[in-house]
């Protein structure tokens, strides 16, 4: 198989885990879970699960150097918190549509990123597949029906600062990052998530929360979910196709969200929407034949 195929599927396999995401937390949520206890916990869960497993199979590769330690850090501090929880806060002030919808304008922060500094060039497919992907994400929150009067203002600027923050994470990665394995770095940044968590909860450790059976169920769902299977695909994929074109694969999760979010969490769905899903489909088959496309073009 092709790298940039196995490429693909891994993103595609990420954009899978990272609409559950959004279907397990809002159901967290609606549990009477807060933002910062469950971060806390997942995190916790997903840094001592990713530590058994790297312990076992190869421990030496957690040793990490200074510089790598740094941009870790970097990655776990800007990237992976900053984009989790304000996407997390957006969960609860808006819907499960809107807030992915969100989060997934981010390959126009990453196109805008690299024709400003020119690091790498963004070919004519590539800006194609962008305009549809924006296009359908649009539709598939039914963009030009919104009323912004019944949506919380502050709950779209959570969202929009979590698209501007998984922009970095995936640049962050796709740059200065590639010297890592991805499961470590899915140990460390989770590591970091939790510090930065518990610094902004420091009443979680009065462990005066009432857990159910149901919480304790979400927490170690997300853990595994959000903290270890999306990031390690995700920066898999990364490593094969670049941050450039793993962003506008990775939107392929709106039309899953979606659909989850219908069966789910009873959100409406309408026809406009089913458009922008189309979109988002041909985006990605877009990216997939950029090099047959891209030699017709030069034919004509």
């Amino acid at each position: 198989m092709k790298k940039s195929s196995l490429g693909y599927i891994y993103v595609s396999l990420a954009a899978f885990f990272f609409a559950l995401i959004a279907i397990i937390g809002k159901s967290a949520f609606n549990t009477g879970m807060k933002v910062y206890d469950l971060l806390v916990m997942q995190n916790a869960v997903s840094a001592v699960i990713m530590f058994i497993y790297l312990f076992i199979k190869d421990k030496k590769s957690m040793i990490l150097t200074k510089g790598q330690l740094k941009r870790v850090i970097i990655q776990g501090t800007f990237g992976s918190t900053a984009t989790t929880v304000f996407f997390y806060l957006a969960l609860e002030k808006i819907n499960a549509g809107i807030a992915s919808m969100l989060i997934f304008t981010h390959p126009v922060f990453v196109t805008l990123f690299f024709v400003i500094t020119g690091i790498r060039k963004i070919s004519l497919v590539n800006n194609l597949a962008l305009m549809l992907a924006v296009i359908g994400s649009g539709m598939v929150i039914n963009l030009f029906n919104l009323n912004v009067t019944e949506t919380p203002v502050i709950g779209l600027v959570y969202g929009v600062i979590c698209s501007i923050s998984y922009a970095f994470f995936n640049v962050f990665a796709d740059l200065k990052l590639n010297d890592v394995k991805s499961e470590v770095l899915a140990m460390y940044t989770s590591v970091v998530m939790f510090v930065i968590s518990a610094i902004l909860n420091p009443g979680f450790f009065r462990f005066d929360i009432a857990l159910s059976p149901q919480m304790v169920f979400y927490v170690f769902e997300l853990a595994v979910v959000s903290g270890i299977l999306p990031v390690v695909f995700l920066y898999k994929g990364i490593a094969l196709v670049g941050s450039e074109k793993s962003t506008i694969i990775a939107t392929a999760e709106l039309p899953i969200t979606l659909i989850l979010a219908f069966l789910v969490l009873n959100e409406t769905m309408v026809f406009t929407q089913v458009i922008g899903v189309v979109f988002i489909i041909g985006a990605v088959l877009v990216l997939q034949n950029e090099s047959i496309i891209l030699n017709k073009l030069r034919k004509v």
